[in-house]
């Protein structure tokens, strides 16, 4: 009866080790669910905006540099979750006197020669009539006006924490744009130059223009 007794409880405490264990070993830690946030979009009232160029000179194509210092962006007021609906509609004008491509005697040539040969050359302004893509990358369509002439432009747009950047490669000529090119190639000759002797500025010009979102997430 002893030995029984005895081997009850051996294997008693077999059994409660053993669950124990299994406790144990089973029980993890369930992490929390990420909390998804739902975020709205809207352009910054009378946002500022920045916007970056690069114009090529010589045969091989170097890139020449600058931006404009008074951007301003605005014309759609509305409230999305979409970055898209936001861009559509929206506009923009670059006052072209505001040039900086960080060389003082290029940017009065620049303003004269160029722009100067340009009708309303002061301004060049520009509206988004189409827009698709995620909060994160997309493309849109603008109109683009230079010269007295609307074209419509392809861009491709990126958005980072606040701020929203569109970008485009534009041909001058779409615009009429041969003469204030040429005008412009004239008085920087020699800067236009390379080692082949041609005087070449090409009419081919990146642009990137950045805005600030109001970007709030719940």
């Amino acid at each position: 009866m002893k030995a029984l007794l005895t081997s009850l409880l051996l294997a008693t405490l077999i059994f409660s080790c053993a669950d124990e264990s299994k406790s144990t070993t089973d029980t993890k830690e369930i992490p929390e669910k990420e909390v998804k946030k739902d975020c709205t979009y809207a352009l910054m009232p009378r946002a500022a905006a920045s916007v970056e160029w690069t114009a090529y000179k010589l045969t091989n194509k170097v890139g020449v540099s600058g931006s404009f210092e008074k951007v301003r962006v605005g014309g759609n007021k509305n409230i999305s979750a979409n970055v898209s609906d936001i861009l559509m509609g929206s506009q923009f004008n670059i006052a072209t006197k505001s040039i900086n491509s960080k060389n003082k005697e290029r940017d009065v040539k620049i303003g004269a020669s160029f722009f100067g040969a340009m009708e309303g050359g002061d301004n060049i302004t520009g509206k988004i009539i189409s827009a698709k893509g995620t909060n994160n990358v997309g493309k849109c369509e603008a109109l683009l006006k230079m010269n007295g002439v609307e074209k419509s432009v392809a861009m491709d747009y990126t958005v980072e924490g606040e701020n929203v950047t569109l970008t485009t490669t534009i041909n001058l000529s779409n615009w009429n744009g041969d003469e204030a090119v040429a005008s412009l190639n004239k008085v920087c000759s020699e800067k236009h130059k390379g080692e082949d002797g041609k005087s070449i500025l090409w009419p081919d010009v990146d642009v990137k223009i950045t805005s600030r979102l109001k970007k709030v997430c719940q």
